[in-house]
């Protein structure tokens, strides 16, 4: 059984900027008690007219996971045992990361939970192995707040959008 002090999880969370749907990402690696560890963040993507029309509707799915996604869990220091996305279409991550790669079902009032009170995960694909991998690491939404380290996370893209990268 992992201690929280042996967790890292990552939260990873991807914006579009502006009316010209240019990409941020930025990634806060924390531990099992969602302290931080370490925070990355990514250069301004802007895609081409011809991407977004390659992409299309798979736009956050490819392109977003291949030009941000992937670079920001690379250039990490720790190795996350678990990766949290702010967005469904990022489990697409999955296919290029060992570990899990996990979003949440939300309903309109949070985080949505089924009978027995836990949260509902969301995988890339509904396979045993992921589950079985999620639920070794023993977390639970008793013990780990999952949507407020996604909060800051976004919160840090507002600002780097708003303020720029050079006071950082």
């Amino acid at each position: 059984m992992n201690t929280k002090s042996d967790i890292k999880i990552a939260f990873l969370a991807v914006s579009s900027l502006g009316a010209e749907d240019n990409f941020r990402g930025a990634v806060l690696v924390t531990d099992g008690d969602t302290y931080p560890l370490e925070i990355r963040y990514s250069d301004e993507i802007k895609l081409t007219k011809l991407e977004k029309l390659a992409y299309g509707l798979k736009l956050k799915e490819g392109a977003v996971v291949s030009k941000i996604a992937k670079p920001l869990l690379s250039s990490i220091k720790a190795s996350p045992s678990l990766v949290i996305v702010n967005d469904q279409d990022l489990l697409r991550l999955q296919k290029v990361f060992s570990n899990v790669v996990i979003g949440f079902v939300e309903n309109r009032g949070g985080l949505s939970a089924d009978d027995e009170g836990d949260v509902k995960v969301k995988f890339y694909e509904n396979k045993p192995e992921y589950e079985k991998a999620f639920k070794a690491l023993d977390i639970t939404v008793e013990n780990i707040n999952f949507s407020e380290p996604l909060m800051r996370v976004e919160k840090a893209l507002e600002y780097i959008h708003a303020q720029g990268t050079k006071d950082l």
